[in-house]
């Protein structure tokens, strides 16, 4: 049951705080929070400030000591990007009214039409916002909102829950001259009116300062009609009626209208404030607080609520139980979100247009479920696997019939031809008890759009749905999802936008829940161990990387996992402890589940077969334990990993829910047979798998053959990449790039790039693309990349350098020397990349795509679409993406000292970059002074000292930084920077201290310190 809580003050008058009068009743007010607010669930608790914050707002002083004596005061009950005001009269400056009154006057007395007025509002510096200077000043520098607008402005605080904050003081006087505002006050409405059309299917809430009655004649007409047809509860202020009979609660007509009590006007007034529960998105309760001088504290707001308690409940419609579309749903959605026998709380959700690789964007707006069903069109959706896509697809169906009661059918496309579609789709649509024209939506999981009959599919689906939105769901391996996907043409008439990974927010969420039920430790010992588990390890924030964390943790929270192999044999460890409350005749551990059913995927991936029948599994296991003399029940043994979702049904066969148990399993059984270990190694194809060359290195770390064997492979097809390219010497455009990026001496010219194509070994297609770089069709360029990237083993040569870099993480017992040679060789390899990279720039400028298999590149909307400049962009981008490909399966901070040492031996200038490109963005331990050792050696004016300040800026700007590392970080931008200026080999902090802070970008984000609070 999921519980949001606003705290909603008003009217605080903020001005003396004396101690015996109303710093009396703030300090009370402070201390009843303690006792009213559940600090377990602080993340989901917000506070509204509907107006009136200061008493008179004519300084940015007294905003500045109402925040320091107030909302610091508040943050340590709720999240200071959790708290939201709205301007009240009383926080106007009343000085700029007197100074301009006749101006004032006269737009008072204007007689405007509704656009009229919403266009003067839009004009800059004019009086009705400059009154309302320091507030703005206030809100913009102290509460961490994007959104602000003095007119008006919103804030989705979870995707069921939208309010708006509606400015309804922009004509008031505040007082002056005995003026009363009652009955003529406007406001802006053409923001408002955007706000509820953009958020139908969201519960919205809209906050004002004053009561309706206060707003002029057509104001108040249209604000009616809008509460009528769009708004759900309404959220006021101002009531300083002392009048006990005064109603706070109104829950008539469809809308709820909530009048809150000032929180202080004197010490013997009517004083107060309220706290509004939401379960399940729904409004449940408010709970009055009251100021009782008499007790000299704030106790049950009985004279609000009408109540003895203080409370107003609220009725709430639930769905009944004869709703069968809606059970069915439910039931649906739920078998998807169970794994490993948990059935976590469903925790939010979000995606973005842009791919995770481009955090450029700092304003992208986040989309969530409820924007998918208000705009009906064809979107694919793009997560790595485990992201939860199946868990979202049921979902999205859930809750399209919630909202809106429209059917929208769930399809898995895994395997599927033009006949089993058919048949999918027909059982599909009996399943829910429906016809096909009910249809409102179609989710297909698991699509591969370079299936056999994809094309035919799809257009079937529009031919027989052709107003029926399409929803694709694809998995795809993280490359492909950091550097875009197929042609355009490929997903032609379809919008891409990618799932985002967990924020802290959604992993608190879920260890609250795991932790409530399996008391692991304290909640943020729990979720400090699980973040940095999840870096350390290199894996996502994902919900099902996160439950399988947690359940490692039970079988023993203080002995940290260093690789993924050893999380997976904690899970095992877990599960078999405890396998499902069942009885079984016989032991089974985790040692024999791996011994097993590492025996049978060595057959499934010797038949290359990814599902299996029961009966194939019960009968080749029960042979090889008989064999070796084994007295494991595999009846029982399958059952458990059936009931833990490790093997799931799937169209009457299992499989492997996850394709990484198959890879674990094989790599347990290469460690228990070396004839199934040499087969998996001929042919060197298993090289070229790197979950299994992770899995089998990671399961003792000593994984020496392996090591070995990488080094010669990596070494031969680094080689066979020089080889065909044919480029005779070094080629490093770098060197003669200065500072400025679009500054050179006498390299990186097109003209030298063309000429080193045309005397290279790379094909004549791609050639004649260059020597034809003005013609307009591209349709042609994609497959002469694919083609490239096959027959120059540049997409084997990807797959090798991701296996030897995971292949180093783990090989932490392996012999020094062999180390440094393996990551000597990931280097060369690297630069043979990068070359190949280099050869097909032009291609990549002019088309804007291209990849096959795990390799795909594509350019963001950055890029300058200008050919020369967007060509120059690709060049200057490269070490950047070489470091980003490769840093989540190489850099570990284990490997820190070196990663130093053969940094500073390494003679490549490129390859060095990259090295302290992937420090920059780990930070391990003593990373300043490394990167401070590396900006000695580069010259002032080069590409490189360049290239890392710009980095540095970007994580400083958009990283998620500590307190710590935020200070690192700037003291190493500003080192580059008068590096620069000044020439200094390596400046000290005397010198970095003079460089002005004009030199750091903005910080959009706030630090993990401020987030943990």
């Amino acid at each position: 049951m999921d519980k949001i809580t606003i705290l909603h003050i008003s009217d605080i008058h903020y001005e003396y705080n004396e101690p015996e009068n109303q710093g009396l009743i703030l300090s009370s007010f402070f201390k009843d929070l303690e006792s009213q607010l559940d600090q377990t669930n602080k993340e989901n608790t917000y506070c509204i400030i509907s107006g009136d914050l200061v008493n008179k707002g004519n300084s940015e002083k007294i905003y500045k000591d109402f925040y320091d004596n107030f909302i610091v005061k508040l943050v340590k009950r709720v999240p200071i990007q959790n708290i939201f005001c709205t301007p009240g009269n009383h926080d106007l400056n009343r000085n700029e009214i007197e100074s301009n009154l006749q101006e004032h006057e006269k737009i008072f007395n204007q007689i405007y039409k509704e656009t009229e007025f919403n266009d003067f509002l839009r004009e800059k510096d004019n009086i009705l916002h400059k009154k309302f200077k320091f507030y703005k000043l206030f809100y913009t520098e102290k509460l961490q909102s994007s959104n602000f607008n003095l007119n008006g402005f919103s804030e989705v605080i979870v995707p069921e829950i939208t309010l708006y904050f509606l400015n309804c003081s922009l004509m008031s006087y505040g007082g002056l001259n005995g003026i009363d505002d009652k009955g003529r006050l406007r406001i802006e409405t053409s923001g408002i009116n955007e706000w509820i059309n953009n958020n139908q299917g969201r519960l919205k809430i809209l906050v004002m300062h004053h009561p309706i009655e206060y707003l002029t004649s057509y104001a108040k007409r249209e604000l009616n009609s809008m509460l009528k047809n769009g708004i759900d509860i309404l959220i006021s202020g101002h009531i300083h009626d002392q009048e006990i009979s005064h109603s706070y609660v109104s829950d008539n007509g469809g809308i709820i209208k909530l009048g809150s009590p000032q929180l202080f006007s004197n010490k013997p007034d009517l004083n107060g404030y309220s706290i509004l529960t939401f379960i399940d998105k729904k409004i449940d309760t408010i709970n009055y607080r009251e100021w009782i001088p008499r007790q000299r504290k704030f106790m049950k707001g009985q004279n609000f609520s009408g109540t003895e308690d203080g409370i107003w409940s609220f009725k709430r419609n639930e769905i009944t139980s004869d709703d069968f579309i809606s059970m069915k749903l439910k039931s649906n959605f739920n078998k998807a979100m169970k794994s490993y026998s948990q059935t976590p709380n469903w925790v939010e959700r979000y995606f973005t247009t842009n791919s995770p690789n481009n955090p450029k964007k700092t304003d992208i707006k986040k989309i969530d479920y409820i924007n998918l069903i208000n705009d009906p069109k064809n979107y694919h959706i793009i997560a790595a696997p485990q992201f939860g896509l199946t868990s979202y697809a049921h979902y999205l169906a859930l809750k399209a019939w919630e909202i809106k009661k429209e059917c929208w059918i769930y399809l898995d496309a895994h395997n599927w031809t033009f006949g089993k579609y058919h048949t999918d789709l027909e059982e599909a649509i009996a399943d829910l008890n429906i016809q096909q024209n009910s249809v409102s939506g179609i989710l297909l999981d698991h699509w591969r759009n370079n299936a056999k009959d994809s094309k035919k599919i799809i257009e079937n689906i529009r031919k027989n749905f052709p107003k029926v939105p399409i929803f694709i769901f694809s998995n795809y391996h993280d490359n492909i999802v950091l550097e875009g996907l197929d042609s355009e043409e490929s997903h032609e008439g379809f919008s891409q936008i990618y799932l985002c990974e967990l924020n802290r927010k959604g992993l608190r969420n879920i260890v609250q829940n795991f932790n409530s039920i399996h008391q692991i430790a304290e909640e943020n010992l729990v979720l400090h161990r699980l973040d940095v588990d999840l870096i350390d390890l290199n894996i996502h924030r994902t919900p099902i990387n996160c439950i399988q964390l947690l359940i490692a943790f039970i079988n023993d929270f203080e002995d940290r996992p260093i690789n993924r192999s050893k999380v997976f044999k904690n899970i095992l460890k877990v599960i078999f402890d405890n396998p499902g409350n069942l009885f079984y005749g016989d032991t089974i551990d985790e040692e024999n589940c791996g011994f097993i059913v590492g025996y049978y995927c060595e057959l499934l991936l010797g038949r290359n077969e990814e599902t299996f029948t029961e009966s194939d599994f019960l009968s080749k296991t029960h042979f090889f334990c008989e064999k070796h003399h084994n007295t494991t029940n595999v009846n029982d043994l399958l059952q458990i990993l059936k009931n833990n979702q490790i093997v799931v049904n799937f169209n009457g066969y299992l499989r492997f829910r996850f394709s990484y148990w198959i890879y674990y399993f094989a790599a347990l059984r290469m460690k228990d047979s070396e004839d199934f270990k040499s087969y998996m190694l001929k042919d060197k194809h298993s090289l070229y798998y790197p979950e299994i060359i992770e899995f089998y290195t990671g399961i003792d770390g000593r994984a020496e053959d392996i090591v070995k064997m990488l080094i010669v492979d990596l070494d031969a097809l680094s080689n066979k990449v020089y080889s065909k390219l044919n480029v005779s010497g070094d080629i490093n455009p770098y060197k003669d790039i200065k500072w400025a990026l679009n500054e050179t001496v006498k390299g990186m010219t097109q003209e030298q790039l063309e000429q080193n194509i045309k005397d290279s070994g790379v094909p004549v297609e791609i050639k004649d693309i260059v020597a034809d770089k003005n013609y307009d069709s591209v349709k042609p360029y994609t497959q002469t990349i694919s083609n490239y990237f096959e027959e120059y083993d540049v997409k084997n040569l990807i797959d090798l350098i991701k296996s030897s870099s995971r292949a180093l993480r783990n090989s932490e017992f392996v012999n020094p020397n062999l180390r440094e040679e393996l990551l000597k060789n990931i280097s060369i390899a690297w630069k043979a990349l990068m070359r190949a990279l280099y050869l097909i720039s032009p291609v990549l400028a002019k088309n804007g795509f291209g990849g096959v298999g795990g390799a795909r590149f594509q350019l963001t909307e950055d890029f300058p679409k200008e050919f020369n400049e967007c060509l120059k962009s690709i060049i200057f981008a490269m070490p950047f993406n070489l470091h980003f490909w490769f840093k989540d399966d190489l850099f570990s901070d284990k490997l820190r000292i070196l990663f130093r040492e053969f940094r500073s031996k390494e003679t490549d200038l490129t390859v060095k970059h990259i090295l302290a490109l992937m420090e920059c963005y780990a930070r391990p331990v003593g990373w300043k002074e490394s990167i401070l050792n590396y900006i000695e050696g580069i010259g002032k004016n080069s590409f490189y000292l360049g290239n890392l300040y710009t980095n540095l800026r970007a994580n400083y700007s958009t990283g998620f930084l500590t307190s710590s590392e935020l200070k690192d970080t700037e003291y190493l931008i500003k080192a580059c920077w008068i590096k620069h200026k000044e020439g200094s080999p390596r400046p000290g902090i005397n010198t970095v201290s003079k460089v002005p802070n004009n030199v750091l970008p903005p910080r959009n984000i706030k630090n993990i310190d401020e987030e943990k609070r």
